[in-house]
């Protein structure tokens, strides 16, 4: 696994728009905050020129996007590529991704979301580390959350021991200063039995992964395999998948092999409306994956509603918990 330059005083960081731009004027107050904190914090900050451009919820066309992504990686002083945004349509760059540009330069790239496109695809494909946290606009809030705090340590190479939050936001917030922390009303509660977890890190949003699975770009089955000693630690989220169409992806997922060297699955808070479903989420992945004996958690820091632990794809993960309280360790080997 390579593990790209962490970042040090001075390293420039670029944010991209590879789904969709921020062109709402809160959007760009919140781009502005975010860029002064990191400033503040001694980093450079450039603006990608798809940014503030959202045209049928796109930043750019495709090729653009794509480009956008190859020469912030080719500038030896970048060490940072994070999304400003999510969105829905990352997919459509992948034809006009040059993964020979990637190997050849190894650089963080953040995200989540529909930037899973970007992060899954360049560990799997090019067997880089990347970074499955909070895009840029989370860092505009007045005092930055200690997951955004820990997401910085992990940027600058202090592999933090990450623990289950407390709270957490259970509704979209509207923005009206851009500076709004998290609104954490709700209590956290993992669910699932007692367990250890080890393996490599790999998943993202089971929403977009869903578009990849069986296409040209999923290289899945290659990098579990080269990594099947160590197993894989999956981790997943559900935003807006319904019932029907969440068993559907775990069964094509299943089916094309995903699963095969899996040592346990994280599924983060959902944002679908699961109080509508017949069954649960942990009776559905209980019946599509029983043959592989996995344990699962469910409801974990992770997904579209915060906090979020930062996840490094490809890093071994431990994962433990003792019915009350979560651990995520990662190890960079």
């Amino acid at each position: 696994m390579i593990y790209p330059k962490f970042l040090r005083s001075g390293s420039r960081i670029l944010v991209i728009s590879p789904s969709d731009g921020n062109s709402e004027s809160i959007d760009r107050l919140r781009i502005s905050m975010a860029t002064d904190k990191f400033k503040k914090r001694g980093y450079s900050v450039s603006l990608g020129k798809n940014i503030f451009h959202s045209e049928k919820s796109r930043s750019a066309d495709a090729e653009k996007r794509a480009e956008e992504i190859h020469n912030g990686i080719v500038d030896s002083n970048t060490q940072l590529l994070i999304a400003s945004a999510g969105g829905e349509y990352a997919m459509e760059i992948l034809p006009f991704m040059d993964f020979s540009i990637i190997r050849k330069n190894p650089t963080w790239i953040q995200g989540f979301s529909d930037v899973t496109i970007l992060t899954y695809t360049i560990t799997t494909t090019c067997d880089i580390a990347t970074l499955y946290a909070s895009n840029f606009k989370d860092f505009s809030m007045k005092k930055l959350h200690p997951t955004l705090e820990n997401n910085l340590e992990i940027l600058n190479g202090m592999i933090v021991e990450q623990l289950s939050e407390k709270f957490y936001q259970d509704q979209y917030i509207e923005y009206v200063d851009g500076n709004e922390g998290y609104r954490l009303t709700t209590p956290v509660k993992w669910k699932g039995n007692v367990c250890h977890m080890e393996g490599r890190l790999l998943g993202g949003c089971i929403d977009v992964l869903s578009s990849i699975v069986g296409t040209p770009y999923d290289h899945t089955k290659e990098f579990i395999e080269k990594y099947q000693e160590d197993g894989i630690l999956w981790y997943l989220e559900n935003c807006e998948l319904s019932e029907s169409e969440f068993t559907r992806v775990l069964w094509k997922m299943r089916e094309c092999g995903w699963f095969k060297h899996a040592k346990g699955i994280l599924f983060g808070r959902s944002t679908a409306d699961e109080a509508s479903w017949v069954q649960s989420p942990s009776e559905i992945v209980n019946e599509q994956l029983e043959k592989y004996r996995i344990p699962c958690l469910y409801d974990i820091d992770l997904g579209h509603k915060p906090p979020r632990m930062t996840f490094i794809n490809g890093a071994y993960g431990i994962v433990d918990w003792d019915g009350q309280n979560g651990k995520l360790q990662q190890i960079l080997k």
